[in-house]
């Protein structure tokens, strides 16, 4: 026991090493590679399998058409099942293509949500325009899917570039890439989408000669018929041959992308993170191994001091 008028103080928890108090949960670095890596790849299937596609279709227009001709005139179904057949088989390919892109959306934006969280833990101070939920939402909102998702990619790399070096430049440039990649990516669904109503009005027209010939009696002119077909397919071609272009630039570019600030992350990644947990300064206190003079506590109390009766003499 203590002498009669000295104070007493709780000694801090754990001589000589760090304390840990649990406190919320905190944002956590999340390694990127292997999802980069992922989505690069599904991004540059997708490309090759929609080039693919369209060349399928487009050397096998000539056949179509001297099939369809055929079919027309010489009353020769088989020639142009085996026509139809080729251009099925494009199409088949068009349906893998479509997969394959949506298998890549899926891991790409897996890969952008990560790495929008992993800013918050190499770079808390730098300000982001849109919050963590748009990294997703914002390519299915309507309206703001052409600008938002650039938004976010574009503020992540930002985030992503490490401090320069005393007397070097900014590392981490080129965030043209950024920009070069949505542009490649937003003209190839501004053409896309434009085709919709293009074969809308198309079929629309067809249809619409058909039931005035019948209305008035007339036979339907097969030769036009066949010819405004073929038109009509070099036409989508043509256009799936741009889109195509468009799509092969945009996934070389989103890689780079990809790649990219998945680096620069990497050479920022913490070395330690225990999760949940917060490290305190070390805290010294009377034990054994090491004995620190007594600090009295902030506000200027005193020492403690001992009474000056005979027991405490004793």
């Amino acid at each position: 026991m203590l002498p009669s008028g000295v104070m007493s103080y709780p000694y801090p928890a754990g001589f000589g090493g760090p304390s840990y108090q649990p406190v919320a949960p905190v944002a956590r670095f999340k390694p990127l590679r292997r999802v980069a890596i992922a989505a690069m790849v599904l991004c540059c299937l997708t490309a090759v399998a929609y080039a693919v596609e369209v060349a399928v279709i487009w050397f096998s227009i000539d056949d179509f058409e001297l099939a369809l001709a055929q079919a027309i005139t010489d009353d020769n179904p088989e020639a142009l099942d085996e026509a139809v057949r080729t251009m099925v088989t494009g199409q088949l390919v068009g349906q893998l293509c479509w997969s394959l892109l949506l298998a890549a959306g899926i891991v790409f934006l897996v890969w952008l949500s990560q790495a929008r969280e992993n800013t918050e833990v190499l770079a808390p101070t730098t300000r982001h325009r849109l919050g963590k939920g748009w990294a997703i939402g914002s390519w299915f909102c309507p309206g703001v899917q052409f600008w938002f998702p650039l938004t976010i990619v574009d503020d992540v790399w930002r985030a992503s570039v490490p401090a320069p070096k005393p007397g070097m430049k900014v590392a981490g440039g080129g965030r043209g890439l950024v920009y070069g990649w949505w542009s490649a990516w937003a003209f190839f669904w501004l053409i896309t989408l434009a085709s919709v109503p293009f074969v809308f009005i198309s079929v629309v027209g067809w249809l619409s000669d058909v039931a005035d010939a019948e209305a008035a009696g007339e036979p339907i002119d097969d030769v036009t018929m066949r010819n405004d077909l073929v038109r009509f397919i070099r036409m989508l071609t043509i256009g799936g041959g741009v889109c195509a272009a468009l799509l092969a630039v945009a996934a070389i570019l989103v890689c780079l992308v990809i790649w990219r600030i998945t680096t620069m992350q990497d050479t920022r990644r913490p070395d330690i993170q225990l999760p949940g947990l917060r490290p305190t300064p070390v805290q010294h206190g009377y034990g054994p191994a090491a004995v620190r003079p007594y600090q009295p506590p902030a506000g200027g109390a005193p020492f403690p001091t001992y009474g000056a009766g005979p027991q405490d003499r004793r």
